[in-house]
């Protein structure tokens, strides 16, 4: 193992342990806990952390129900809400079906953080939530996005992550939606 991934620290993830009786622990939009109520995160979700304000995990979700993204707290009255998860993600990379360098090179999209254990159609509605891309048009396949995908390197949905992909691999689709309408502006 070299260490020239720029001091990457790998993603903290947390497993959602509170609100078995409630069907989950509240997600607020925003860190103040009077902001906005979005709805539950189900209990045993695993989501990674995206930042830590106190007890306020700002997380984004990768396996379970509820909200994307969103604040939630880890611990209520001394009774644990989430903890912190000893699984080991992957990231791979969504590449801009749109826009490319000078060089004709796709631009780096967005980063996905994923579990081995996830299935290819968690990754898609992953990718979807954070692209605008609709679901129900994104044939998952082995392949770069912009590069023609052949036909036979198309992926079984429910194929895990762990079979599929690599740290740093791209993950890349057939769209038969229309990119122009349906992909959000990249995030900057």
């Amino acid at each position: 193992e070299s260490n020239h991934n720029h001091g990457k620290m790998a993603t903290q993830l947390w497993e959602i342990v509170g609100g078995g009786a409630t069907g989950g622990v509240i997600v607020r939009a925003g860190e103040d806990t009077k902001s906005e109520a979005l709805n539950r995160i189900s209990t045993g979700a695993v989501v990674a952390e995206l930042e830590m304000k106190g007890n306020r995990l700002h997380y984004e979700k990768l396996t379970g129900t509820g909200p994307q993204t969103g604040w939630i707290s880890t611990d209520l009255k001394g009774k644990d809400l989430a903890v912190k998860s000893e699984k080991k993600s992957l990231t791979l990379d969504f590449m801009s079906p749109v826009e490319q360098d000078e060089d004709g090179v796709n631009l780096l999209y967005c980063k996905l953080t994923v579990l081995p254990e996830m299935t290819v159609a968690e990754v898609k509605l992953l990718c979807a939530a954070k692209s605008g891309c609709k679901p129900g048009a994104m044939i998952p396949a082995k392949g770069k996005m912009g590069e023609r995908i052949s036909e036979g390197s198309t992926l079984k949905e429910t194929q895990t992550v762990g079979e599929v992909y690599s740290d740093g691999d791209q993950f890349a689709f057939i769209y038969t939606g229309d990119f122009e309408k349906d992909l959000k502006p990249r995030p900057s």
